[in-house]
């Protein structure tokens, strides 16, 4: 809605109680021309105070100024009063928001011309007599206005009155009670309001993260939520499957890991140095104290130290080595076989070629992209015979960010299995999976749903 514009009520007004206070001068007989052209020639003042053109409300009445000059709207019939963002301005027909910075406040303040009698409550208009309007106690209005009537303009004069004199539409002054606003967080078919605006600056409340507020409401599909999973946050407040909340859903005294309801589990590492402990949770890995020297492949529980050292075997050896020790390090290469040797050269020409070894050492991205060069050498070197759904089984087997054990669940999947796998993560960067806020389960299932192909080849292989 756009503002309702009054200048010339407002000018008219103005001009007339200029013709009034001249009349009142005429009494003395010294006055002349002088007088009367200093009148018509001041200036106007500025209303306004603090309220500037981009306005501000007071309940559901519009003010803004125009050229000094306070202007204000009833919204009641077109509520809201609040931020137009087309106009950039506070406007009627609105949500009732405010403006989103900060910059303009919602609420009036700072002026003392609101509410504004446009006669009684103005300031001088000339410099011809000091004081305002209101030190005026008898104002002779002429007779072929009006009739020959005398009228005060103090304030016990009323709005009714005065608009008798002047012929024109003035508002009875606002009360203060008048403007005090009411938040309300009903929709129009009478829905109690979850999120949005009350009309008055407020809010009705808010969305849960990732939820947008339509018409007052949060629009959530629970469903969607809950397709990779039969327990957990469904993304709506709620919780998937239909058990108790306590426990996200699941029955009895089954507890919520990963979307699947399960039996309490208890770890067992029982004689185990390494590897997982059957609850999510690791027994711990290698090499580990106490272990025989060179034990440093995690076989059935245990710290080995293997048979023949694999080309991946030549990494876990490294991590053995102290800092900067080359003749440990050339040990570890010479303790592998001879196939193991080669994948581990090819590689290193491989990064070396894609310029690895010139990245700073905090460019991740310029590493990234040397690895991202030799994927082919790097699946040569560290694989195991591990199918891609078992490389997956053990990834989830794995604690919460613990980097070596999905390491080693990544070196002991076949050559097979690591392309496979590598397939379905690609997708997932392509829809954005890895883009997604972490507390988003929507946007994280969107982009799951669309590589369900690449997941299904890995389970089945």
């Amino acid at each position: 809605m756009l503002r309702a514009f009054s200048s010339e009520i407002l000018f008219l007004t103005r001009v007339f109680a200029a013709i009034l206070m001249i009349s009142c001068g005429t009494s003395e007989s010294n006055s002349t021309s002088s007088d009367t052209a200093d009148v018509a020639s001041a200036e106007l003042p500025n209303e306004c105070g603090e309220i500037g053109p981009e306005g501000c409300c007071s309940g559901s009445t519009l003010f803004w100024c125009d050229n000094g000059v306070l202007k204000e709207a009833k919204c009641a019939a077109t509520p809201l009063c609040g931020w137009n963002s087309f106009t950039s301005s506070y406007d009627c027909g609105t949500d009732g928001a405010a403006e989103p910075t900060g910059t303009f406040p919602w609420a009036c303040s700072g002026s003392t011309s609101v509410p504004l009698d446009i006669v009684e409550g103005d300031v001088p208009l000339t410099d011809a007599k000091e004081g305002d309007l209101n030190d005026v106690e008898e104002v002779k209005v002429p007779s072929d206005l009006t009739g020959d009537q005398e009228i005060g303009l103090g304030s016990d004069v009323s709005a009714d009155a005065k608009s008798e004199v002047f012929g024109l539409d003035i508002e009875p002054e606002t009360s203060e009670t008048d403007w005090a606003c009411t938040p309300d967080c009903t929709t129009a078919d009478g829905t109690t309001k979850v999120c949005g605006s009350d009309g008055c600056g407020g809010s009705c409340g808010s969305c849960p993260p990732g939820i947008p507020c339509i018409d007052g409401q949060c629009p959530c599909d629970a469903e969607a939520g809950c397709v990779w999973n039969e327990c957990g946050p469904d993304g709506c407040g709620g919780y998937c499957g239909s058990g108790n909340p306590a426990t996200e859903g699941c029955y009895g005294d089954e507890v919520c890991q990963n979307g699947i309801c399960q039996d309490v589990c208890i770890p067992n590492c029982g004689g185990k140095q390494c590897g997982p402990d059957g609850c999510y949770g690791s027994c711990g890995t290698c090499p580990c104290f106490g272990c025989p020297p060179g034990a440093i492949s995690c076989e059935w529980g245990l710290c080995q130290v293997p048979v023949s050292c694999d080309c991946k075997c030549i990494f876990d050896c490294f991590d053995t080595c102290p800092d900067g020790d080359q003749a440990c390090f050339q040990n570890c290469v010479n303790s592998a076989t001879i196939e193991a040797q080669m994948a581990y050269n090819t590689m290193m020409v491989c990064l070396d070629q894609a310029g690895y070894w010139d990245c700073n050492e905090d460019d991740d991205e310029c590493q990234s992209d040397a690895w991202d060069a030799c994927m082919d050498e790097y699946y040569e070197c560290f694989h195991g015979d591990l199918s891609c759904a078992d490389m997956y089984n053990c990834l989830m087997d794995c604690p919460a960010g613990d980097s070596d054990c999905t390491s080693d669940c990544y070196a002991n999947g076949s050559v097979d299995a690591l392309y496979t796998w590598a397939d379905f993560t690609d997708c997932l960067k392509a829809t954005g999976y890895y883009d997604c806020p972490a507390y988003d389960d929507l946007c994280k299932d969107a982009a799951l749903g669309s590589c369900d192909a690449q997941f299904n080849a890995c389970l089945s292989g």
